[in-house]
C-alpha cells in the first residue's frame, strides 16, 4: 500500500507576540476552488501568512500533506471523511454541537469545527454541465477547525478535496456527451476515471515541548493509516502521475488484470498545494 501523506515543509518558530486578526477578502473572479477555503483565514492554510491567534511563547509551524486517490469520486470520498468525526482515522470521536473530542497519546483533544463548504457533483470534467459560482467544475469540499485544548490552543487546520489536476476526467467533453445523450453523467463513463486530490494543511500553534511535536507526528500517522485503509484497494499516492498510472491499470480489473500498488521512491514529494 503506498504511503499517503507527504510533509512538504515545516519549521518551528517561537512566536513573540499575538498578531492582529487578518480580514476576510472578497473572492475575485480568478479565485480557484482550492482558494475558497482561505476566505476565513486568508493564506493561513498555504503557509504564507502567520496564524494571527497564536499566543506569545507558543511555537508556530506549517505542515501541508497531499495525496491522490484514483478511481474514486470526490462525492464518495467526502462521504467518508467529510464529517466532523475522525472515526475513519481510528480516533474514536465524540461530538458535542460544533466541537469534537478524541484522545491521542493519552491526551484529550478538543477541536472546534468552524467553516465548511461544498459543491459536490457526479461530474468532474472541466467542461462539465455543472459549474460553481466562480465558473469552476462544481466538485470540491472542505472544512476547517481550530484546537481548543491548551497545549495546542488556536492551531488551525483544513481538510479539502478537489479534482486532481491530472485527473483523466478533466479531458472529457461532458457537454458534448450530454448533448448526444441527455442521461449521460461523468460517472457513467467506462473508459475514464477521476483522481481526487486530498489536502490536509495545519498551521500549528503549540507549547514548545517534545511531547507536542510527537503528538503531531502521531496524529499525521493516524490520518495516513486511516485514509489508506478507507480507500483500499486503490490506496493513495503522493504523486498525481503515479495515481493516474495506477488508475489506468485498474481500468482492466474487470477483465481480470491483476495490479499491485507499490510506493514510488521517486514520487513527487513537493506537489502544488494552493489551497
Amino acid at each position: 500500500m503506498p504511503y499517503f501523506i507527504t510533509r512538504k515543509a515545516h519549521a518551528w518558530v517561537v512566536g513573540t507576540s499575538a498578531l492582529a486578526m487578518l480580514t476576510s477578502p472578497v473572492l475575485a473572479a480568478d479565485d480557484t476552488p482550492a482558494q475558497i477555503s482561505q476566505v476565513a483565514y486568508p493564506h493561513v492554510f498555504d503557509g504564507t501568512q502567520p496564524n494571527a491567534d497564536c499566543a506569545q511563547g507558543y511555537k508556530t509551524a506549517f505542515y501541508t500533506y497531499t495525496s491522490y486517490v484514483p478511481k474514486q469520486r470526490i462525492i464518495d470520498i467526502w462521504a467518508t471523511i467529510g464529517t466532523s468525526s475522525l472515526d475513519w482515522a481510528g480516533l474514536a470521536t465524540s461530538i458535542s454541537g460544533t466541537q469534537r473530542i478524541y484522545e491521542l497519546d493519552d491526551s484529550q483533544e478538543t477541536e472546534q469545527v468552524q467553516h465548511q463548504g461544498n459543491t459536490l457533483t457526479d461530474d468532474t470534467s472541466t467542461s462539465g454541465t455543472q459549474k460553481d459560482a466562480y465558473g469552476y467544475p462544481a466538485n470540491w469540499a472542505y472544512y476547517t477547525w481550530k484546537t481548543v485544548s491548551a497545549d495546542r490552543e488556536n492551531s488551525k487546520a483544513v481538510l479539502q478535496v478537489t479534482v486532481a489536476p491530472c485527473s483523466p476526467t478533466l479531458e472529457t467533453n461532458t457537454q458534448a456527451l450530454v448533448a448526444a445523450d441527455p442521461s449521460y453523467t461523468e460517472s457513467s463513463a467506462t473508459d475514464t476515471f477521476s483522481i481526487t486530490q486530498i489536502q490536509y494543511n495545519i498551521t500549528v500553534c503549540a507549547k514548545p515541548t517534545v511531547a507536542t511535536q510527537q503528538w503531531y507526528d502521531d496524529m499525521n500517522a493516524q490520518i495516513t493509516a486511516g485514509l489508506n485503509e478507507a480507500f483500499a484497494p486503490y490506496g493513495a499516492f503522493t504523486s498525481c502521475a503515479d495515481a493516474r498510472d495506477a488508475g489506468e491499470q485498474l481500468l482492466g480489473d474487470d477483465q481480470g488484470r491483476g495490479f499491485s500498488m507499490m510506493s514510488d521512491p521517486d514520487a513527487d514529494t513537493n506537489p502544488d498545494t494552493d489551497i
